[in-house]
């Protein structure tokens, strides 16, 4: 399951968002944005995103390994927090409210994406539903 949660095209079937201050106050560019902006996509449906660096590298079409790294570079920079899943579940990572809002003090995380302020959106990526990229 892609999030964690009860529908597992949740986010697939939809827009990944990449609001302008994602570049302009957390510095994130690239691949390490838009995981970002997914991580985000799952916080404001879920309340956490408990998909794998596998679901990532599909969706975002990287390699499994670069996932990998933007995942613990997001964690290392305190824009996420882990929580360890065991044999049975996975991990569960969560957006660093806190940290988030004093360094963008006018964001409110609870914002839902359908009702944003459309000037903080500076792109928008389609999901794909059936992808073959191995990784």
């Amino acid at each position: 399951m892609a999030g964690g949660g009860i529908n597992k095209n949740i986010v697939s079937d939809e827009y990944i968002i990449l609001y302008n201050w994602i570049h302009q106050y957390l510095k994130l560019n690239g691949n390490e944005a838009e995981t970002f902006a997914l991580i985000y996509s799952f916080y404001q449906k879920e309340g956490f995103y408990g998909g794998s660096a596998g679901y990532i590298s599909k969706r975002l079409c990287i390699p499994f390994r670069t996932a990998q790294r933007i995942l613990n570079k997001l964690e290392e920079y305190k824009y996420i927090a882990k929580e360890k899943g065991d044999f049975k579940a996975r991990n569960r990572y969560f957006i660093n409210v806190e940290y988030i809002t004093s360094l963008v003090p006018f964001l409110n995380l609870g914002q839902n994406v359908s009702s944003s302020n459309s000037e903080l959106t500076t792109k928008c990526r389609k999901g794909y539903d059936k992808m073959s990229y191995k990784y």
